[in-house]
């Protein structure tokens, strides 16, 4: 469970602050006064468990589906073979390299699985074509990044992963694309 966040964390801080005041209140005082709040406090300390569960549930399910979409993409092309899983990793080393926040890395790691994700929307003879492509079928390959782009922002919870997919062929120079 690499790089979950601060948001993450919090149910696991409240389950040991929790888990302090019961203690406190059973142990540390003259009198009984844990006994009557404890019962509420141990609900408390279920409840917080059971949401760190949940969120370590969504977090593997995240990123299965994300492999999941990248091996589909992959497969479709048999030039990328591995491709956006390779670009995903190397994606988040650059990002723990340049020190950048969990989140941001997580943002980069998960652009890099998704990047080629509008080859969908180009044709199987030019995605898969032996030879150099033609002024038009290059036209229609460089369409994949807005493609992609457009559709992961129509998810909210990628929609922050939407602009580093449709600049992805970008260059340092400006000549890159989409335009």
């Amino acid at each position: 469970m690499d790089n979950v966040g601060l948001a993450a964390m919090i149910p696991t801080i409240a389950l040991n602050f929790a888990g302090g005041i019961l203690y406190l209140l059973l142990y540390a005082q003259p009198y009984p006064v844990g006994y009557v709040i404890a019962p509420g406090l141990f609900g408390f300390v279920l409840a917080v468990r059971s949401t760190i569960a949940d969120v370590q549930r969504q977090t593997i399910l995240k990123d299965q589906t994300l492999d999941l979409a990248a091996q589909a993409l992959d497969a479709r092309d048999r030039y990328t073979e591995s491709h956006s899983i390779r670009v995903s990793e190397l994606a988040g080393k650059l990002g723990d390299h340049l020190e950048l926040g969990d989140r941001e890395c997580e943002l980069i790691r998960t652009a890099g699985a998704l990047h080629d994700l509008g080859k969908i929307g180009v044709r199987d003879d030019i995605l898969n074509k032996a030879g150099p492509l033609s002024e038009e079928e290059w036209e229609i390959m460089r369409k994949h990044p807005d493609i992609g782009a457009d559709m992961i922002a129509q998810h909210s919870a990628l929609a922050e992963v939407a602009p580093i997919v449709r600049h992805h062929h970008e260059r340092w120079d400006g000549s890159g694309y989409p335009a």
